[in-house]
């Protein structure tokens, strides 16, 4: 039997995750790689030029970066302002549009660097 189509299941999975981000500046930036939308009361900017890139040690240490396009130079506005050192960074892995909570990832939770 000849298949028509893919059921909508199939072809409306997202196979690669994207990241939401939260950055502890003192206007808050919360970022997500792909969709804008709200996430247990936090609003996130979708802003496809960022880029997350982790990893983990044998150890367990993770170290990374999270690279943001600067074109308008409004994240040199905001970095110059206030340092990023020593501010709460948290990562999120996630796989669906609209993810619930309990289906975000956390990748990292800590503290930002120069």
């Amino acid at each position: 039997m000849a298949r028509t189509g893919l059921p909508s299941e199939i072809t409306d999975t997202i196979t690669d995750p994207y990241y939401l981000v939260q950055m502890g500046f003192t206007v808050a930036k919360n970022m997500s790689s792909l969709y804008a939308g709200t996430v247990d009361s936090v609003t996130y900017t979708a802003d496809r030029s960022i880029e997350v890139n982790l990893t983990s040690s044998a150890n367990g240490k993770i170290s990374g970066s999270i690279v943001i396009d600067n074109s308008d130079n409004a994240w040199s506005t905001i970095v110059l302002g206030q340092s990023p050192s020593g501010l709460t960074c948290t990562i999120y892995k996630a796989y669906t549009a609209t993810p619930t909570v309990s289906e975000l990832v956390m990748l990292f939770d800590g503290y930002m660097d120069e």
